[in-house]
C-alpha cells in the first residue's frame, strides 16, 4: 500500500488518531489475513452454523484445539494506494474530494501507474445531481479508462436520495444490503446467544438495508446500479488504543469496496484473456452478473445483488459487453417520482397486507408553498407471530433529495398511532418509540416539491405485519394577530450576496420571522442554494444557512435587526428571491403600541 496526502488538516498516514474508516474499507479490497480462535468461542460455532461449512483446524500452524477465520478482501492481490481527503474526524469539504480525484487521475496519465479503480466509500448532498463539479469530474476520469466506484449513500429508505458522487453518470453506485450469514453471525455475537440470528433474521435471501440510498437521481436516471453487503462486515479496524484491531462496521461505505474488488477481479482477468475492455463493460458485467431480490425494485438494488463469478462469466462471454454513456445534457428535468393522488392538499387511504420483514412500501405526494400540515395515521395494526421484536418502521422525508432531511426517521410503531408535521412542529402519538429527527428538518417550513412516506416492517420482526395508513394533507390556515410586514425582492448569480441590509424593527415587536423564499427551489431541478444570514440583539443568527428552501429564522423580542442573503449555490444564472419579515406585534388593548 503507498499513500498520497492533498493537503488535509491532520496529515499523516501513521498519526495514532487516524479514523478507521479508510483501514476498514481498505481491508475489504484486498485484506490478506486472518484470525486464530479457540475452536469453543462463540464466533467459530455462530460461522459454521450459519454457513454449514466446519473452520479449517489451526493445528497445522502450531494451536491446536484452535481454528482459522480468513479475513480476505475481495481482490487479496490488488495493489492499494490510498489517497487522504478526510482529517482525522472523518469529516472534510468537496475541494479536498475533487483534489483527491484529479490526483488518482494525474497518477495514470502523468506519473505511469496502472490506476484502474478508484473506489470512494464516500458522499455527500448534491442540489444538481448528475452535473456538478465532482459528478462531472467522475465521468471525465471513466473516459480515461478509470472504472470509479461510489457509495449510493446511506440516507434511505426515501426514493430520490442517492448523493454525489454517487449520483454520476457513469459511476457504479453501489447501495448496502444485510445478508443471512453475515448478520446472524453478528447477532449472536451481539446477544451471546448461539442461534438468535435466525429469529432477528428470518429471509434466505439478502435484504436491501433501511438506509440504503435509492434512486432514480433528481432528472430520474436509474441508480444505484447494483446492491452489496454492507451490514455488519468483519475488517481491518484502527484506533489508538489497538492499531491493528477487527471490527464489524456497517454502510454503503462497506459495500462499495466489495464491488471495487470485483472490478479489480474482472480487470485483472481481461488484462491477460480481452483486449480493450473498458470501464463501461465491468460496468454492464456486474449489472447482468447480479441476482434480483425479490421484493425490492430497481431504485433499491439497481440490477440486483452483487454476483462476481456471474460478471467475469458475462464479460467472458461478450467483451464489448457495455456501451459508453451518452454524455447527459446540460440541462434536466426534475422527475415526477408521485404514486399517490395528493397535490398540495388532499387525503389518501390504503391497507398494507403482510408487509415481509426488511420490506417496504412507498407513499410519495406533492407539497406546494399551500401546504400547511401533514398528517399519517396508523390503525388496525396485525403484528403477525410475534416473539416481541415486531414493528413497522415509518420515515417521513421532506421535499430534499440527494440529501437526508427526515421528520420523522425509524420511528418503531407497535400499534395505533399519527405523525403531524406542521410548518413549525413534528409531533406525534400513540404507540410510538424510537423516534429519531433531523433538527435542521424538524423546524423547518414544509417545502415546495415531493414528500416520501416509507412504511417498512422492521429488518428484525420475527413475521409479516398488516396495517392501514390515511394521509392528510391540508392548506395553511390564516392566524390571527397583529402583523407588520417587510418584503425585499431582488436577484443573486452564484457567489454574490446583498452586503448587511438594516430592518427598521417596530417598536413593541414581540417577534420576526424571516422567511427567505426562491423561484428554483426543491420543487425544480437544479435547485438553487441560498443562505440567509442574520445579525440582531445576541449578536449572529445562522439558523438560515442550510438546505432548507425557504430558509427561515424566527427572534424573540428582537429590537435591532440586519440581514444578508448569499448565493451560495446557484446553477441556472441569476435567482430571484423574495425576503419577507414578518413582525408579530403586542395589541395593548385600545390599539397596537
Amino acid at each position: 500500500m503507498t499513500l498520497a496526502q492533498i493537503g488535509t488538516e491532520y496529515e499523516g498516514w501513521n498519526r495514532t488518531d487516524n479514523h478507521w474508516h479508510g483501514t476498514h474499507v481498505a481491508g475489504i479490497i484486498a485484506s490478506t489475513g486472518g484470525i486464530i480462535v479457540p475452536e469453543d468461542d462463540l464466533l467459530v460455532q455462530s460461522i459454521e452454523l450459519y454457513t454449514g461449512q466446519e473452520l479449517p483446524s489451526a493445528e497445522p500452524y502450531g494451536y491446536p484445539g484452535y481454528k482459522v477465520i480468513w479475513l480476505l478482501g475481495m481482490a487479496p492481490a490488488a495493489d492499494l494506494f490510498s489517497i487522504k481527503v478526510f482529517p482525522h474526524t472523518g469529516e472534510g469539504v468537496p475541494a479536498y474530494i475533487l483534489a483527491g480525484m484529479e490526483y488518482a487521475l494525474n497518477m495514470k496519465l502523468e506519473q505511469g501507474y496502472d490506476v484502474d479503480v478508484i473506489s470512494m466509500s464516500l458522499g455527500g448532498p448534491t442540489v444538481f445531481d448528475g452535473r456538478d463539479v465532482e459528478d462531472q469530474l467522475v465521468d471525465y476520469i471513466t473516459s480515461y479508462g478509470i472504472t470509479v466506484v461510489a457509495a449510493a449513500g446511506n440516507e434511505g429508505p426515501a426514493p430520490m436520495t442517492v448523493g454525489s458522487p454517487g449520483s454520476a453518470n457513469t459511476a457504479i453506485t453501489v447501495g448496502a444490503a444485510a445478508t443471512p450469514v453475515q448478520t446472524r453471525v453478528f447477532w449472536d455475537q451481539i446477544y451471546e446467544t448461539l442461534g438468535i440470528g435466525y429469529y432477528l433474521f428470518t429471509s434466505e435471501t439478502p435484504q436491501i438495508y433501511a438506509f440504503s440510498s435509492r434512486g432514480p437521481t433528481s432528472d430520474g436516471r436509474l441508480k444505484p446500479t447494483l446492491a452489496a453487503t454492507g451490514i455488519y462486515v468483519m475488517s481491518a479496524y484502527h484506533d489508538e488504543e489497538d492499531p491493528q484491531a477487527i471490527a464489524w462496521a456497517s454502510g454503503t461505505s462497506m459495500a462499495t469496496p466489495a464491488v471495487s474488488g470485483a472490478v479489480a477481479l474482472l480487470n485483472t482477468y481481461a488484462e491477460s484473456f480481452i483486449s480493450g475492455a473498458t470501464p463501461e463493460d465491468y460496468k454492464q458485467a456486474l449489472q447482468n452478473g447480479a441476482v434480483w431480490l425479490e421484493g425490492y425494485n430497481e431504485y433499491d438494488q439497481g440490477a440486483g445483488f452483487l454476483n462476481a463469478w456471474n460478471a467475469l462469466v458475462a464479460l467472458d462471454n461478450d467483451p464489448s459487453i457495455g456501451d459508453v454513456a451518452e454524455p447527459l445534457p446540460p440541462c434536466g428535468w426534475l422527475e415526477d417520482i408521485s404514486n399517490i393522488p395528493i397535490f398540495s392538499a388532499g387525503t389518501y387511504e390504503t391497507d398494507i397486507i403482510d408487509l415481509q420483514p426488511g420490506h417496504k412500501k412507498d407513499f410519495i405526494f406533492r407539497v406546494t408553498h399551500l401546504t400547511g400540515s401533514i398528517e399519517l395515521e396508523i390503525t388496525n395494526v396485525e403484528l403477525g407471530e410475534d416473539i416481541g421484536l415486531n414493528s413497522l418502521e415509518v420515515y417521513i422525508q421532506s421535499a430534499k433529495r440527494a440529501t437526508y432531511a427526515y421528520f420523522i426517521d425509524s420511528a418503531n410503531v407497535w400499534g395505533d398511532a399519527s405523525f403531524l408535521i406542521t410548518d413549525y412542529e413534528t409531533t406525534w402519538s400513540g404507540d410510538v418509540s424510537g423516534v429519531y429527527m433531523d433538527d435542521l428538518t424538524r423546524l423547518a417550513p414544509i417545502e415546495q416539491g415531493y414528500v416520501k412516506i416509507v412504511i417498512e416492517n422492521d429488518w428484525t420482526s420475527y413475521d409479516n405485519i398488516s396495517c392501514h395508513i390515511k394521509i392528510k394533507v391540508k392548506h395553511q390556515r390564516w392566524q390571527p394577530g397583529f402583523y407588520k410586514y417587510v418584503i425585499l425582492t431582488g436577484k443573486l448569480a452564484e457567489g454574490e450576496n446583498t452586503g448587511w441590509i438594516d430592518i427598521k424593527v417596530p417598536k413593541k415587536a414581540v417577534s420576526a420571522e424571516i422567511t427567505l423564499y426562491w423561484l428554483r427551489d426543491w420543487s425544480v431541478y437544479p435547485t438553487s442554494d441560498l443562505d440567509l444570514y442574520v445579525y440582531w440583539d445576541e449578536g449572529y443568527n445562522f439558523d438560515g444557512v442550510t438546505l432548507n428552501s425557504p430558509e427561515r429564522v424566527i427572534l424573540g423580542n428582537p429590537t435591532t435587526l440586519s440581514v444578508l442573503i448569499d448565493g451560495y449555490s446557484i446553477y441556472a444564472g441569476n435567482e430571484p428571491y423574495v425576503l419577507i419579515i414578518k413582525f408579530t406585534l403586542k395589541f395593548s388593548g385600545f390599539g397596537i403600541r
